[in-house]
């Protein structure tokens, strides 16, 4: 081969090796944007022995480098500060100049390709960036040493050491750290830190963990603290507010309770909703979310729709519930049902009142009773009156009364037994054991009174003819084994009640009498009257019992 001939091959190969070699670095875009690209952070003068997660030694590796806008691809010289040993990436005492991008081209016996991408970062030495912080709430808690810290360790046999806050922890040479029966006061930085040897000379790699010890988490059901009722009442036309409140827990990352509203035909991110969350914090360390849905104009619409309160915690379980809108009464409505029922309510208290006789009399004919005493009493009533000396037509009227009017409703008609003084006494009998003996065997004590006379002359309850006044009252006073039943007989007169025995004075006060007044309506045993007389004597009349049981 001639001279010229191997100088025009030797130019050719040239191009050809530059035009492949500009081809394969012209194609690697090193992008420093990639989600997948790993970031390290380090301080000058510390090293770097990185080796790309899931790679395999066995593969073929290419190592690129970005710098500024160049793509160089690294040497596997090991006297230069940044060079490449296979799968894996050497950089020794960084700096600012050397750090960057880099690229690994991965092609295995396959023929597969897998790009690795890594970014290293110098920062100060006090850059929360390179300090990662472990939150624990476990007694014994373990620090892990990251990978580009410790790789060196297990590929160069270097030695690992750990300190805290700056101080040498002895005998501390193993992955991961074991901080035993931990306490608020283990918290602080710890720093992992590996030295190797490479090529005769001394190198670091560090990594340094914050660690934080939090209070113990505790896992509760989710529950739904709200809403609580699935009917919300709401107004059309006006905006409404609905709260989504979920408990997770005691002590949880809010990120790990998660309350969310849904529905069943609206998409609530629609311009008609809003959504905002809020966190509550409070004393007890209660891990409780809110989710707020604004609707801002309640329609018909949105009564027909389901709302989902949902409750969920990660990793755990979740509840919901169903929300239906319904309209609220109106003001006008509410006013007209309660005036209603007060209007029902004073009529049924009227009527109650007026005819309370009328419904007790009626119930004691439809549910008849008898007492178990029955058999024990003779009479129903005892009738005791006071006979006026002085005044003719009251003598008569209580004459009337007694002796007709009252015998014949009473009696004939609805079928007491009265004990009446002066007509059902024997002829010959003790007045005082009479007296005695009667009013034991009488269920009441009927009391007639008359008016005062008109001439201001004061009767007298003296006895025999005022004795039976004295045992009735001491009978329903101090006994109190006899109800007493007053009827007063036309008005009182100018004197009123003032002339009675104080003891009956007494019994007024507590029961006003009935008042009798002669006519064709008090003449009827249906007549207002004659129903409260019925109403005050006792519910069945007693049995008929020969004379000779007294």
């Amino acid at each position: 081969m001639h001279s010229s001939q191997l100088q025009t091959f030797l130019l050719l190969f040239t191009r050809l090796w530059m035009t492949s070699y500009s081809e394969v670095t012209g194609q690697e875009q090193v992008d420093c944007d990639d989600p997948e690209l790993d970031d390290l952070f380090l301080i000058e003068g510390e090293s770097l022995w990185f080796t790309p997660q899931q790679s395999n030694q066995n593969s073929s590796f290419t190592w690129f480098w970005k710098m500024s806008q160049d793509i160089i691809q690294l040497s596997s010289e090991e006297t230069e500060p940044v060079h490449a040993h296979g799968d894996t990436l050497c950089v020794l005492n960084i700096t600012r100049e050397r750090s960057g991008c880099f690229l690994a081209r991965e092609v295995k016996a396959t023929g597969d390709l897998t790009k690795h991408y890594v970014r290293v970062n110098v920062v100060p030495e006090d850059s929360p960036k390179r300090v990662y912080t472990v939150e624990e709430s476990d007694t014994n808690i373990f620090i892990f040493c990251p990978e580009h810290a410790l790789h060196p360790c297990n590929r160069l046999n270097g030695t690992l050491s750990w300190y805290k806050d700056g101080m040498l922890l002895p005998e501390q040479h193993w992955d991961p750290l074991l901080v035993s029966d931990a306490t608020a006061k283990d918290q602080g930085r710890y720093d992992c830190v590996c030295t190797w040897i490479h090529q005769n000379h001394l190198y670091r790699s560090v990594a340094p963990r914050q660690l934080q010890i939090i209070e113990q988490r505790v896992y509760l059901p989710v529950r739904i603290l709200a809403p609580i009722e699935k009917q919300q009442l709401a107004d059309p036309g006006v905006s409404l507010l609905l709260n989504c409140t979920v408990l997770c827990g005691i002590n949880l990352p809010s990120s790990q309770c998660v309350a969310t509203w849904n529905a069943k035909n609206s998409d609530l991110q629609s311009e008609g909703y809003n959504q905002t969350r809020h966190v509550e914090k409070n004393a007890s360390k209660k891990t409780i979310v809110t989710q707020t849905l604004t609707i801002k104009s309640v329609s018909a619409l949105h009564f027909t729709e389901e709302y989902e309160c949902l409750g969920e915690r990660h990793p755990g379980d979740s509840e919901s519930i169903i929300v239906h809108l319904q309209p609220r009464e109106s003001l006008v409505s509410l006013v007209t049902a309660g005036t209603c029922v007060f209007v029902l309510f004073v009529l049924i208290s009227v009527m109650v009142k007026c005819f309370v006789i009328d419904l007790v009399l009626l119930s004691r004919r439809l549910f008849p009773f008898r007492l178990g005493d029955t058999g024990v009493k003779v009479f129903d009533a005892y009738v005791v009156y006071q006979m006026p000396s002085h005044e003719k037509p009251i003598e008569e009227l209580l004459c009337r009364f007694v002796s007709q009017e009252l015998p014949h409703i009473l009696e004939n008609m609805c079928g007491y037994k009265l004990f009446i003084h002066g007509r059902d006494n024997l002829p010959g009998e003790d007045l005082v054991e009479l007296v005695e003996e009667r009013m034991r065997k009488s269920r009441r004590l009927m009391v007639i009174l008359t008016p005062c006379a008109a001439s201001g002359v004061t009767e007298t309850y003296e006895q025999p003819e005022g004795y039976d006044w004295q045992v009735g009252l001491h009978q329903a006073l101090v006994l109190r084994d006899l109800s007493v039943i007053l009827i007063q007989l036309g008005d009182t007169g100018p004197r009123g009640y003032s002339h009675l025995p104080p003891a009956l004075q007494h019994l007024i006060q507590k029961s006003a009498p009935i008042r009798w007044t002669p006519g064709p309506c008090t003449a009827q045993v249906h007549s207002r009257f004659w129903k409260r007389v019925r109403y005050l004597m006792p519910a069945t009349p007693v049995r008929t019992y020969p004379l000779s049981t007294i």
